[in-house]
C-alpha cells in the first residue's frame, strides 16, 4: 500500500511539468517561417496526464470503500472535488482565450453574443461529447474526456475495485486500444469523426482505466521491501524508461503504431515513481508541489497565446517566435496562478455577503 509519505509524489509532479512544456512547444511547431521544431511523440504526455489521472482515481476509491458504502451522487462528488481543483484557472484561461480569439477573428459584437452563447458546452467540458460548441480553450478536449471517463468509470470501480481493475481493464484497453490502432494507426486522435463517438473519449476511457491497473500494480510492488542494490535498480529502470519516452517525444517522425508499445512504458515509469521503492523519492517537497500545478495551468493558457504570438510573427522565423512564445506562456501562466489564488482567497467573504443579501 502506498504510504502516506508519498502520497504526494514529487518525481510525478516534475515529469507534469516537463510534459506540459513539451506540449507547448509541440503546439508551436507551425509558427513563423522555415522548419519548426516537429515533436514526433509530442501526443505522448497526454497518455501520461490520462493514467496519472486513473491511478489518483483508483487511490481515492481505495481510501474511501473502507470508510463508507457507495451511493450514486458520490460519483458526482468525486468529479467535482476534480473540477474545483482547476476551476478557477480554467475561468482565467476561458475568458483570456475568448478574449484572444474574438481579438485575431476581429469578429463584430453580434458575433460575439453568438460564440459566448455557443460556448457554454465547452466551458462545461463537453466538447469531447460531440455536442457542438464554439471552442474556446485549445486541448480542452482533454479535460473533457478525462471528466466523462471518470464519470462512466468511477461507479463500476467504485462497486467492484479489483473486478473491474484485474478484468474489465484489461478487455476494456485491448479493445478500444485495439480499434484505435486499426482504425487510425496511432494513438494521436482527439476530434476526428467517426461513429457515434470520438477516439479521443475511446483512447481517455481504455488509458483512465489502465491507470487503475498501475495502482494495483503498485500496492503489489509496495509489498516487496528491496534492499540498496534492489532500489538503485528499480531506480535506473525508472530514468531508462523516462529516457525511451522523452527520447522518443523529440523523434522527427510521427511514431504511428510505436506509440501504443510505449504507453506500456509509460505506466511502468508511474508505477515505479509512486511505488516509493526508487530514489525519486527524493524528489519531494513545496517546489515539486507547485511545479505539478503551474503545469496544469500552462496547458489551459497555452494555446491562444500561441496564436496571438503567432498572429503578430508571421514574417518570423520558427526560432524568433518560439523564443517570445515560450516565456509568454510562462509569464500570463504564473500571473494567472497568482491572481486566481488571490481572488480565491477572498472569495469566501464575497459569497458570505451575497448570501446576507440574498437569502433569508
Amino acid at each position: 500500500m502506498i504510504t502516506k509519505k508519498y502520497q504526494r509524489c514529487g518525481m510525478i509532479d516534475l515529469m507534469k511539468f516537463i510534459f506540459s512544456m513539451v506540449i507547448v512547444i509541440y503546439h508551436a511547431r507551425n509558427m513563423g517561417t522555415g522548419n519548426g521544431l516537429f515533436l514526433g511523440g509530442g501526443y505522448l504526455p497526454v497518455e501520461f496526464f490520462f493514467l496519472v489521472s486513473g491511478f489518483l482515481m483508483a487511490k481515492s476509491v481505495k481510501r474511501i470503500e473502507e470508510k463508507q458504502s457507495f451511493t450514486p451522487e458520490e460519483t458526482w462528488k468525486f468529479l467535482w472535488r476534480k473540477i474545483r481543483l482547476f476551476l478557477p484557472y480554467y475561468i482565467f484561461a476561458f475568458v483570456l482565450s475568448f478574449i484572444i480569439r474574438s481579438y485575431i477573428a476581429d469578429y463584430s459584437l453580434y458575433q460575439v453574443l453568438k460564440n459566448a452563447l455557443s460556448s457554454i458546452w465547452s466551458f462545461a467540458f463537453l466538447t469531447i461529447s460531440g455536442i457542438k460548441t464554439y471552442s474556446v480553450i485549445g486541448g480542452v478536449w482533454y479535460i473533457s474526456a478525462m471528466l466523462i471517463s471518470m464519470l462512466i468509470i468511477y461507479p463500476f470501480l467504485r462497486r467492484n475495485r479489483k473486478a473491474y481493475t484485474f478484468i474489465a481493464t484489461p478487455i476494456i484497453a485491448i479493445l478500444l486500444l485495439g480499434y484505435i490502432s486499426q482504425t487510425f494507426g496511432t494513438l494521436e486522435q482527439t476530434t476526428k469523426t467517426f461513429g457515434f463517438v470520438y477516439p479521443g473519449l475511446l483512447r481517455a476511457i481504455a488509458e483512465v482505466s489502465l491507470g487503475c491497473l498501475c495502482f494495483e500494480l503498485c500496492r503489489i510492488l509496495n509489498k516487496y521491501e528491496f534492499k540498496f542494490f534492489g532500489t538503485v535498480l528499480l531506480t535506473l529502470v525508472e530514468i531508462m524508461a523516462y529516457a525511451l519516452v522523452i527520447r522518443s517525444m523529440l523523434s522527427r517522425n510521427d511514431l504511428g503504431k510505436y506509440g501504443f508499445s510505449l504507453l506500456i512504458v509509460i505506466a511502468i515509469c508511474i508505477i515505479l515513481s509512486f511505488s516509493g521503492k526508487t530514489l525519486s523519492t527524493h524528489f519531494s517537497g513545496s517546489v515539486f508541489t507547485w511545479l505539478g500545478k503551474y503545469s496544469m495551468i500552462i496547458y489551459l493558457n497555452h494555446f491562444r497565446i500561441k496564436d496571438l504570438i503567432a498572429f503578430f510573427t508571421q514574417d518570423w522565423t520558427y526560432w524568433q517566435a518560439l523564443s517570445v512564445y515560450v516565456p509568454t506562456v510562462l509569464i500570463v501562466s504564473l500571473f494567472c496562478m497568482i491572481f486566481m489564488d488571490a481572488v480565491m482567497k477572498v472569495w469566501p467573504k464575497v459569497t458570505r455577503v451575497l448570501r446576507s443579501i440574498l437569502i433569508k
